[in-house]
């Protein structure tokens, strides 16, 4: 299949709010659609992204856009979402991170895993702002939390 591999765009680099960084965002994917009537930018197809160390995985990424491509409001991950920094991994079914007010939102068996620890959920908000974190339950799926006796001693 076609890769599309894309170096550093104003629409992406706005989306990830690194327009200060140096570091170019990479986006690797099956294809690109740019549709202007919905405003909106679309990657299909193994996404992946990375920036710094870090990556993003998902079947489908897309940017909305206010005016222009450059002026993006939120970007959604959507299909087998998975973020890896480091030792922390994040996956969900899907994400949605709004530029404005900097919440990232995974929604739908949400893990997180980091040094033996193990977070589950079906919801985790984050504030990139502040750093404040929330995980919730729905119905039946409520929160879990397993600890290693490694990651507990080693903190």
């Amino acid at each position: 299949m076609l890769k599309l591999l894309l170096s550093l765009s104003l629409f992406v680099v706005a989306s990830l709010q690194v327009s200060a960084n140096p570091f170019p965002v990479k986006i690797d994917a099956d294809a690109l659609f740019f549709e202007q009537d919905k405003k909106e930018v679309r990657f299909t197809g193994q996404v992946k992204v990375t920036h710094q160390g870090m990556y993003l995985t998902a079947q489908e990424l897309i940017a909305s856009y206010e005016n222009q491509a450059d002026d993006i409001q939120e970007v959604y991950a959507i299909g087998d979402v998975k973020v890896v920094k480091g030792n922390d991994v994040v996956k969900g079914d899907k994400a949605t991170y709004n530029i404005n007010n900097q919440i990232l939102l995974l929604e739908g068996n949400v893990d997180y895993k980091r040094d033996g620890t193990l977070l589950k959920g079906e919801k985790l908000e984050f504030n990139i702002a502040t750093g404040k974190a929330q995980l919730m339950g729905e119905d039946v799926n409520r929160v879990r939390a397993e600890f290693s006796a490694g990651a507990i001693k080693g903190r």
